[in-house]
């Protein structure tokens, strides 16, 4: 079977907390050792209310989805700030996380942005690392940045629609 890659829609939303709940709590130590469980819960509020509440910069929201069963989710905006980028921790490692960001890179060249930049996690930079995003400066090393002009489309494996 091959996960389909396409827009967010309402019927998303219920499954979504649960991706992002499980996600969360799959963090690295790092991520989570000064977080309290208030921290956790507001941390996943805030994710919930950009999936379901797109700001009016968001560029795209999609889904991956394998015979009805969401396994991620990813938003960016027209900044070409990745706002969200989570697989469920039972579909990690298996290429959804890379298709997820192919599929909104490929979205971000279309509308002729110059860079992605996303503010990671440190359970998340090594995959971010991989794809070709960089600490932004020093000072603000947490925001890694991806220069797409630099970036390899395959087309074929274009996945939306």
């Amino acid at each position: 079977m091959h996960t389909l890659i396409r827009p967010l829609q309402s019927s998303d939303l219920a499954p979504l907390a649960e991706i992002v709940r499980d996600s969360l709590l799959a963090c690295d130590e790092l991520d989570l050792q000064d977080l309290s469980a208030e921290d956790m819960a507001h941390w996943q509020e805030e994710i919930l209310y950009l999936l379901t509440h797109p700001p009016a910069a968001q560029l795209v929201s999609l889904v991956a989805t394998q015979a009805g069963v969401l396994q991620g989710v990813a938003q960016l905006n027209n900044d070409g700030e990745i706002n969200v980028l989570l697989v469920a921790p039972a579909w990690q490692d298996q290429g959804i996380g890379a298709a997820l960001l192919q599929e909104i890179a490929l979205h971000g060249h279309c509308a002729q942005l110059a860079q992605l930049q996303v503010h990671s996690t440190h359970t998340a930079y090594g995959f971010f690392y991989r794809y070709g995003f960089r600490p932004g400066s020093r000072e603000f090393n947490e925001w890694l940045i991806a220069d797409l002009h630099q970036w390899k489309f395959n087309h074929e494996q274009h996945l939306t629609h």
